[in-house]
């Protein structure tokens, strides 16, 4: 389960940032916590389970790890986007995923 998550869908902000603080340290973590892809064959489990993408939003500037037609970078900011009636890919940097989740 994804304790990250599970404490900032409860609103749980102390317990979010002690956990974001025990993953951060982990040293496979350190090197970089901001610019993660998801594999695509993964991309397409998930879609099996929750439906196909509609769009991606968290790609880098030039779009190069995109998983779906339509993405959104950091010039869009996915945190001043609509999201309704979207099935959206959001694998975030961890910085802003507090941010990104409560939009």
């Amino acid at each position: 389960d994804n304790v990250l998550s599970d404490c900032l869908s409860r609103g749980d902000v102390v317990g979010f940032r002690v956990a974001l603080r025990a993953w951060s340290g982990q040293p496979y973590r350190a090197a970089d916590s901001e610019d993660w892809q998801i594999f695509p064959v993964k991309v397409r489990g998930i879609e099996k389970q929750f439906g196909v993408f509609h769009l991606d939003a968290c790609v880098d500037l030039l779009r190069t790890n995109a998983l779906c037609p339509r993405s959104w970078n950091a010039e869009d900011d996915c945190r001043v986007q609509q999201w309704a009636d979207l099935n959206v890919l959001c694998n975030g940097p961890w910085s802003l995923l507090r941010e990104i989740l409560l939009h």
